[in-house]
Order: C-alpha cells, then sequence, then structure tokens
C-alpha cells in the first residue's frame, strides 16, 4: 500500500505482518509512506480521524487497485477486486489494472471519477462493473487496452450502475429498475469517439474549445489535465503530440466554418485544407 498524506492504518494481519517505509525524497512532506503487508490475499482498511486529501495504491498479485480523494475519511481494498471509500462530500477517482486472466472486459485498465459523495465503492463482478455511491451525478468511466480505449459520462437518480463491455470501443451503463439485482436498463454508452468532441456529445463546438483550454493550463501549471486518455487523445487535434491553445483554437474556427454553412464538413478534413 502507498499513501501520500498520513500514517494512519488498520490491517486484517498481525501488527509484525506491517512493514513501513518511505520513498526517497528531500523534505518529508515530499516522500511517499509506503507499508509492506505480508498477507497479499486479505483486504486492507485505513481510517482517517477526520476528511483530507487521499492517494492510495494497493498491489496485489493480479491487480493494482488505486484510489483518489479530496475529502475522505474510510479506504478499503480487496483482493477480488474492490474498491471503497467514506466520506464527506468528497469527489473521487477509483482505478483498477488488472492482470490478463483476471479481466472481465476487453480492457485492463477500467475508472471511474464522481464528485460530492459520502460513500462510494467500485466492485469487479462477472459482468463487469458496479459503481454504487450516495451521488451517480456526473459519473466518468474510461477503460483502455493497448489498442482500445473509451469513456463515458452519465447522471443517475438510483444508488448503483454497471458498466459492461459492449464492444471493445464502447462501455454500457445500466441500472437496476426493479431492484431485483438485475441490471437490464441501459441508461447510456460511449459514443463513437472523434478528434475535438472532447466530452462526447457527438457535437464539436466551443465548449470542447473551452475546455482545451483549461486542460491546457492546467498541465502548464503542473496539475492533473482533467481529460481521460481518450480525451487526451481526442484533444490533440492537430496532431503535434501536445495539447494547447493551437488546438482550441483550431475548433472554435471549425466551428465557426460549420456554422456559416459547412455542416458536412468533418474536422479532419477541415484542417486538411
Amino acid at each position: 500500500m502507498n499513501y501520500s498524506n498520513g500514517t494512519w492504518l488498520n490491517a486484517a494481519t498481525a501488527e509484525d505482518d506491517i512493514k513501513i517505509f518511505s520513498s526517497l525524497g528531500d523534505a518529508p512532506e515530499e516522500c511517499n509512506l509506503c507499508f509492506a503487508l505480508k498477507d497479499a490475499e486479505s483486504g486492507y482498511m485505513m481510517e482517517l480521524p477526520s476528511p483530507n486529501n487521499l492517494n492510495l495504491s494497493m498491489d496485489y498479485e493480479n491487480s493494482m487497485l488505486n484510489i483518489t480523494a479530496s475529502a475522505g475519511t474510510d479506504a478499503r481494498f480487496s483482493p477480488e477486486g474492490c474498491i471503497s471509500l467514506e466520506g464527506e462530500q468528497t469527489d473521487y477517482d477509483m482505478q483498477m489494472v488488472l492482470n490478463e486472466e483476471y479481466l472481465v472486459t476487453d480492457w485492463y485498465y477500467f475508472s471511474t471519477k464522481g464528485t460530492s459523495a459520502d460513500h462510494a465503492k467500485l466492485e469487479k463482478t462477472e459482468s463487469g462493473y458496479i459503481l454504487s455511491a450516495s451521488n451517480l451525478k456526473n459519473i466518468r468511466a474510461e477503460g483502455y487496452n493497448d489498442e482500445q480505449d473509451c469513456f463515458v459520462q452519465f447522471s443517475s437518480d438510483s444508488d448503483s450502475v454497471l458498466f459492461y463491455e459492449i464492444d471493445a470501443l464502447t462501455i454500457g451503463v445500466k441500472e437496476d429498475t426493479n431492484g431485483d439485482g438485475i441490471y437490464d436498463t441501459e441508461i447510456a454508452r460511449s459514443a463513437p469517439r472523434k478528434k475535438g468532441d472532447i466530452d462526447g456529445n457527438t457535437f464539436i463546438n466551443a465548449k470542447d474549445a473551452a475546455s482545451v483550454l483549461v486542460s491546457a493550463a492546467n498541465s502548464g501549471a503542473g496539475k492533473d489535465t482533467g481529460f481521460t486518455r481518450a480525451q487526451l487523445a481526442d484533444a490533440d487535434v492537430n496532431q503535434d503530440d501536445a495539447i494547447n491553445a493551437l488546438d482550441a483554437a483550431a475548433i472554435l474556427t471549425y466551428t465557426t466554418a460549420v456554422g456559416v454553412g459547412n455542416e458536412d464538413l468533418s474536422l479532419e478534413d477541415f484542417l486538411n485544407q
């Protein structure tokens, strides 16, 4: 387990099975605190006395689990493929990276992000991944492997949803509308990806350009871009391996061209003119 801001740990092993160490750094606040946990088949829990920023990762034999939270109080990992979080109106990002023999989809990486939740849990199942949370508004999920990547955004009034694979490029989202434990109602699916469509709503407009500018500013300030891997690829519209104001300007110029009567013109064709 790796923890970047504190020393609280509860584990399902004897106390002498836990070894604590830190990575090298110039100052304590720059070091990651690490725990070598002898029992690789147990679940582990970390508790905090008050809400705090969390960045935790757990490496098991067949999986690597990670969670970040803005105001977390309790985080738990299970080797069966489960991450859970308690907090106070916390934003969160849960990630799973699985070995090939442990996969339930074509994607070895799967993650989901949410906001303003008091509790959230991501669990691997035979059918896909189940996300349970106190708030399922503005959820974003991403899956990828070495050849394909895709993401989906949605909101739901239910307390849990199932992410499943429609095909290697499409994530489906289902609700259990009858409360019988069967997720049978599709509420969202990832749209085919195309350059410039950052939010994946099939339209390319000024909103996409604005999000590219924000992401570029975050990257320039050393912060997280806020984009998934698929969005990063879609944002690099001029394909110069950088996301910056040039990409945003290209998107804006294209939307202007479409607005004056070039509705059938694709972004790629526009840039190649």
